[in-house]
């Protein structure tokens, strides 16, 4: 159960591996959840970047699509 939530956050196997060991309730778990903080952290990251690389590459596309209708557009010489 938790290895499927820490893939649905985007954690590979080793990583929710590593929290999931962590788990000592005897120490109140601060560590673990620190540790689960800093990658949820990574992971937002590298989703933000993504997004922006998407994003480009959407208005890329749409500048692409419209060089092309504009030069279907055009009257042959």
């Amino acid at each position: 159960m938790l290895i499927l939530r820490g893939k649905r956050l985007g954690f590979s196997l080793e990583e929710s591996r590593e929290i999931i060991e962590m788990y000592n309730p005897s120490k109140g778990n601060k560590d673990q959840l620190e540790k689960l903080i800093q990658h949820i952290e990574i992971q937002k990251t590298k989703l933000k970047q993504q997004k922006n690389d998407i994003n480009k590459m959407m208005r890329d596309l749409k500048e692409a699509k419209n060089v092309c209708l504009e030069a279907l557009c055009e009257k042959p010489q």
